[in-house]
């Protein structure tokens, strides 16, 4: 009887931890949506309103930068830039309130000027986390 029981309640585990990640999953790509159009639309204002106000990223080749004000100096250099990044989530594991994602990430930038083209993709990787209107944010 006991097996039984510890089977069940492993069971229900399994499908709540499923169910959970399953929405996060789709939370995760509601809030990806919303970053790729805020990326087209250049406007450092819809970039930032994507990340957590009390957020840390670490850009590649520079300091760590907090907060909005930092997500848009790191962000200015794609206002001379025709730029698109298109995200796939490849995994999304919830850690308490935050969810843990990783992305396969592949775009095209071209500098107007130059008309240099340039193709790139790269494994990504996000933490997101509910801010005070318990709205997802990078």
């Amino acid at each position: 009887m006991k097996k039984l029981i510890y089977s069940f309640s492993f069971f229900f585990l399994l499908i709540f931890s499923s169910l959970w990640a399953q929405d996060s999953s789709i939370e995760a790509r509601k809030l990806l949506n919303q970053y790729e159009a805020a990326l087209r639309s250049k406007s450092l204002d819809k970039i930032a309103q994507c990340f957590h106000p009390e957020c840390r990223i670490l850009p590649e080749g520079s300091l760590p930068v907090d907060g909005h004000a930092g997500v848009k100096g790191v962000f200015e250099e794609l206002q001379t830039l025709d730029f698109e990044e298109n995200f796939t989530i490849k995994e999304a594991i919830p850690m308490g309130d935050m969810v843990y994602i990783h992305t396969w990430n592949e775009g095209i930038s071209e500098n107007p000027a130059t008309r240099e083209r340039s193709k790139f993709s790269y494994k990504g990787q996000m933490i997101l986390k509910k801010d005070s209107t318990a709205s997802w944010k990078i």
